[in-house]
Order: structure tokens, then sequence, then C-alpha cells
């Protein structure tokens, strides 16, 4: 049985282990999907690493879409990219 190690997430794209600092969290929001910058909206957060690959992917939302079991728009892929690009 693996132990599980205090600050790690799973990424929803490529199901790794990550530090938090690395990850984006994403919350549901009335059946939506946010980007929870600061980490501290309520409710369950969903967490991926904003690697080019995984953002240059025409899957992506598909992908986020299936493992959340909600509606991802195309805006929020393109706040993902932004975000990416101001750290």
């Amino acid at each position: 049985m693996s132990r599980k190690i205090k600050g790690l997430r799973t990424c929803l794209y490529c199901n790794k282990q990550f530090p938090r600092q690395e990850l984006i969290r994403l919350v549901k929001v009335n059946n939506k999907l946010v980007i929870d910058l600061k980490q501290n909206l309520p409710g369950r957060g969903y967490w991926i690493k904003p690697t080019d690959q995984a953002l240059q992917d025409p899957k992506l939302a598909f992908i986020l879409s299936k493992r959340t079991k909600c509606s991802v728009s195309e805006d929020l892929i393109k706040e993902l990219k932004n975000e990416t690009n101001k750290k």
C-alpha cells in the first residue's frame, strides 16, 4: 500500500503527482470549472500542471470535462494559457 505525501496533488491531464505550488487549482462552480488562483474557493479542487503539452492539446477541454463531469469552455483554456504566461 502506498503512502500519500502531504502537499502532493494529482494532475487531471497527465495523472501524475506534483507539489501543489506547481499546479493550478480548478473548482466546479454552477457546473462549470473556474480557475482558483488564491486556492481558497470552497468545494472540490481539481488540479492541472500547466505544461505546454497539456495547454496545446486540442483535447484538453474534453479531457477536463470528462474527468470533472462538468462543462469546460474554451475561455477557460484561454485563461489557463494566460495564467501560465504570467508566471
